[in-house]
């Protein structure tokens, strides 16, 4: 099974969220692609939210995660965004660090899909982040 490969964009310079469509419109595509450093793309990942809502590169998500790894109850990650590792070569989400190591989430970990969220984006809603 393979998925879609989509993309929205984010004008930092307006602080404007686009769908890819409304993106090619206006012409951001053609200056993200000329090297203008205030178009971000961002790539969709695959899944939806419980909402029904396309997970994009830069969501930050709500979610609950369970199993052997995490101990028998579940937890409720809050405010983690989604973000790629080149290094792990896949799609993570939230990145906390303590004293020894940094770590994340991945769908490779035991992630209740059913309730993911989306409640924000990391451009225009950063404050969730702290």
């Amino acid at each position: 099974m393979s998925r879609p490969i989509k993309f929205n964009v984010y004008d930092k310079k307006f602080k404007q969220y686009y769908l890819y469509e409304e993106a090619q419109k206006t012409g951001l595509i053609k200056s993200y692609f000329n090297g203008d450093t205030d178009v971000v793309m961002l790539q969709y990942i695959g899944l939806k939210d419980k909402n029904g809502r396309e997970i994009n590169e830069g969501d930050i998500l709500n979610f609950e995660i369970r199993g052997e790894s995490h101990g028998p109850e579940r937890e409720y990650i809050k405010n983690a965004p989604v973000w790629y590792s080149e290094e792990d070569c896949m799609f993570c989400f939230g990145r906390y660090k303590n004293d020894k190591y940094e770590y994340w989430y991945s769908f490779a970990d035991e992630i209740d899909k059913n309730t993911i969220e989306i409640i924000g984006n990391i451009y225009q809603n950063s404050e969730l982040l702290k």
